[in-house]
């Protein structure tokens, strides 16, 4: 087995290259719902493995310092790169060309959709005219998640795992009810939704899950997802869940299979293994910056060709986002300089 980290790391890596790939082939296609089924519920699982109850149940303030810096100052910085990658490549003369009124009103609606922070657009909503921060919804999501996971195992402390799930899954369907009706800020009714795969996560690193996986266990996983994937669809994003329990089940199975899959046989140091921990190493970076590079760069037909070009491209100008925040030491120590912390989502 390899160890915590690195194992971690490559899953990471092959969650993110999903999310990519995810947002290049057709919508509704095989491969999209195939993703989609189980992509954002694998990172929700991973950072409630790697919550750390004993380290915050009594001390809130340290988790709260904690994620500001690994989750929000990201997010929040991440905007305003957008901002200037906007003005560079939609104003013909940005600096110039530009009235100032406009600029000023292109960085109020960046500032608006940063502090409502949804990832899709609910039209039955008041807010509908907020523009949605596309795949960053995941951040200020697992931000507010994860403070439900510590007020969860706080108020559950002395119940037994079962009672607890139940209390679990009433809070989850309360948050799918709730996607239903109005898109909260902060995508706060999938944190709801996501505190679910949170705790799979936690009592899956309490219970040591994945040792007692065999080849039985992992067969029946295996036809559980792929009935559940038949059956149901989830999008955590647009807030579709159908068939609620069958899509969340698929998404657990999905997760399961692949973390016991890295863990058990990605555990060799080879050139692809080892992009594969570089790229769940900077799985933050691709998924804030990818999305804005899809929408403002990949115009031309070469990029536009395949799946596959896209992908590439979305993936390494998102990476060359990130070395060129690492030469800019302002803004660097908002990315990299928490990179222990970061290791925990």
């Amino acid at each position: 087995m390899t160890s915590r980290i690195t194992w971690l790391d490559r899953a990471k890596g092959i969650g993110i290259l999903l999310v990519v790939i995810g947002h290049t082939v057709a919508p509704s296609s095989i491969t999209a719902n195939t993703i989609f089924s189980f992509h954002m519920p694998l990172f929700f699982i991973l950072s409630g493995y790697l919550f750390n109850f004993s380290k915050y149940e009594k001390n809130i303030s340290l988790l709260f310092k904690n994620r500001i810096k690994s989750l929000l100052y990201p997010y929040f910085v991440s905007g305003f790169i957008f901002f200037i990658i906007f003005l560079l490549f939609q104003c013909p003369n940005p600096i110039v060309g530009t009235p100032l009124s406009n600029i000023l009103a292109i960085l109020w609606q960046i500032i608006e959709s940063s502090l409502y922070g949804v990832g899709a657009i609910n039209i039955y909503t008041p807010l509908s005219n907020i523009a949605p921060v596309g795949p960053a919804w995941f951040v200020v999501s697992l931000f507010c998640a994860e403070f439900l996971l510590l007020f969860f195992l706080k108020l559950t402390l002395n119940f037994n795992s079962v009672i607890s799930f139940f209390f679990v899954l009433c809070i989850s369907a309360a948050g799918v009810l709730i996607g239903k009706i109005i898109f909260l800020p902060w995508s706060f009714d999938i944190s709801m939704v996501g505190l679910l795969f949170l705790y799979v996560g936690y009592l899956m690193k309490q219970y040591n899950i994945l040792e007692r996986i065999n080849k039985q266990i992992l067969f029946i996983t295996l036809l559980l997802w792929l009935i559940c994937l038949k059956f149901s669809y989830l999008s955590m994003n647009d807030r579709d869940y159908q068939h609620f329990f069958l899509s969340f089940i698929g998404a657990i199975a999905a997760s399961v299979i692949l973390m016991y899959l890295v863990n058990k046989f990605l555990n060799t140091d080879n050139y692809i293994s080892n992009f594969i921990s570089y790229l769940g190493s900077q799985s933050l970076i691709i998924l804030l910056f990818h999305n804005m590079m899809f929408v403002y760069l990949s115009q031309t037909s070469i990029i536009r060709y395949h799946w596959s070009s896209e992908t590439f491209y979305l993936i390494f100008s998102s990476l060359a986002i990130g070395n060129i925040i690492k030469m800019t030491p302002f803004i660097n120590k908002f990315f990299f300089s928490n990179s222990k912390l970061n290791r925990e989502i």
